[in-house]
């Protein structure tokens, strides 16, 4: 974590101080899980965390091209992703 804060405060010191800190989570309930799980009977999410984990990914890369591509809040000019590390 202390690697994380040295890299933003890099930025920062490049760029200047940042516009936005989004966060971003999952909900279990997301159309995407359910269906899949309906094709498991007897699973629930808690069950199939690799279900959730993938719809996670799908969807926060969606949220990157959001910001990236097609310029959701204007041009970004530097950013920084953060994931949790899974032990």
């Amino acid at each position: 974590m202390r690697q994380h804060f040295v890299d933003a405060m890099a930025i920062c010191n490049q760029m200047g101080y940042p516009n936005f800190f989004v966060t971003f989570t999952c909900n279990p309930n997301w159309p995407e899980i359910p269906e899949a799980l309906l094709l498991q009977p007897g699973q629930h999410v808690s069950n199939r965390l690799d279900i959730v984990a993938c719809v996670f990914r799908l969807r926060l890369k969606e949220l990157k091209r959001d910001f990236k591509e097609r310029n959701l809040v204007g041009k970004v000019i530097a950013g920084m992703i953060i994931l949790p590390l899974c032990h």
